[in-house]
């Protein structure tokens, strides 16, 4: 297998792995909103493996972009996708545009998907963080008055008492 056909099938496998976690993340948004908190954490421990796949994929893939620049005499830091694109040929050059054409549009609505999810679990953090504010710090009913007459705070003037009782 040629390294041209070894770095395709990389990118092939990342385009698949990128369209699985645009799935994960469109499910997500459903989840989330939903509030399913055990479907929520069943799929981000599929993504968190997705995201183990992706990043050995990418090892292959940068291994076998430094042969090909060396093979083609460039340096691996001006070698991108395009520009080997015009070298490999038209076959592969034809596979690479479409390939790397694939992975921009997929990782593009990854990435309004995962902006779409943070939004939501920002719009949860803060009703939970209400919610405990609620609890901790409850706001008194009404005034509450101490023995002088006074609002528990010490604004209200001090009055005398209508009832003469001790609780």
């Amino acid at each position: 297998m040629t390294e041209l056909t070894m770095l395709e099938k990389a990118l092939a496998e990342e385009v698949a792995v990128y369209r699985r976690l645009l799935e994960l993340g469109q499910k997500k948004t459903g989840v989330l909103a939903a509030r399913e908190v055990k479907e929520l954490e069943r799929l981000s421990e599929e993504e968190s493996e997705l995201i183990s796949q992706a990043v050995e994929i990418e090892q292959r893939r940068l291994e076998s972009l430094q042969v090909l620049a060396e093979h083609f005499h460039v340096p691996l830091g001006e070698l991108t996708l395009a520009r080997l694109a015009q070298l490999a040929g038209q076959s592969h050059g034809e596979t690479l545009r479409r390939l790397h054409s694939e992975i921009i549009g997929v990782l593009e609505e990854l990435k309004r998907v995962n902006h779409l999810n943070s939004a939501l679990i920002e719009r949860e953090l803060a009703f939970i963080n209400y919610s405990l504010d609620l609890l901790v710090n409850p706001k008194p009913e009404g005034p509450t008055y101490s023995q002088e007459g006074r609002d528990a705070e010490g604004k209200g003037k001090s009055r005398p008492s209508v009832l003469d009782v001790r609780a």
